[in-house]
């Protein structure tokens, strides 16, 4: 008897679901500081980590150098949990925030896929920026 005629695309879909939801959401994880690959120029070389159930956005952190806040320049990279920082809203995007009474500052990256903490996925290149340009002036002269 063959099993598999009773298989179907949506039995298919609902397994596939099931085993991503299990898996829960990885995002890199690594600090400048410490190792120069997490840097400004990230190098693809660390390990995706498995969050926490309650971490549900991956967050890249850079700390700018500013000498008020007796800063320096670090980016720091991991699974964050939504709510942490008060007053930071940490939907899919970048945003600054700042704590003067403790005396911190950093420009936060939140993204909902795993791996989406990387570099490339919040840089938005060059060309891209020249094709919106070109395609916005194009629109509003015809």
């Amino acid at each position: 008897m063959n099993s598999w005629k009773y298989f179907s695309p949506v039995h298919l879909l609902v397994h596939i679901s099931l085993v991503s939801l299990a898996w829960g959401l990885r995002c890199y994880d690594c600090d400048s500081t410490d190792d120069p690959d997490c840097g400004y120029y990230f190098r693809d070389v660390f390990d995706l980590k498995e969050c926490s159930p309650n971490q549900t956005t991956c967050a890249l952190q850079r700390q700018d150098p500013d000498k008020k806040f007796d800063q320096v320049f670090a980016i720091l990279r991991g699974c964050y949990e939504p709510g942490l920082l008060p007053g930071l809203n940490s939907s899919e995007g970048c945003r600054y925030w700042s704590n003067t009474r403790e005396r911190y500052s950093a420009l936060y990256c939140f993204c909902e896929t795993d791996g989406c903490n990387s570099a490339s996925a919040f840089i938005v290149h060059p060309l891209i920026v020249i094709l919106l340009c070109t395609l916005s002036i194009f629109i509003r002269w015809h």
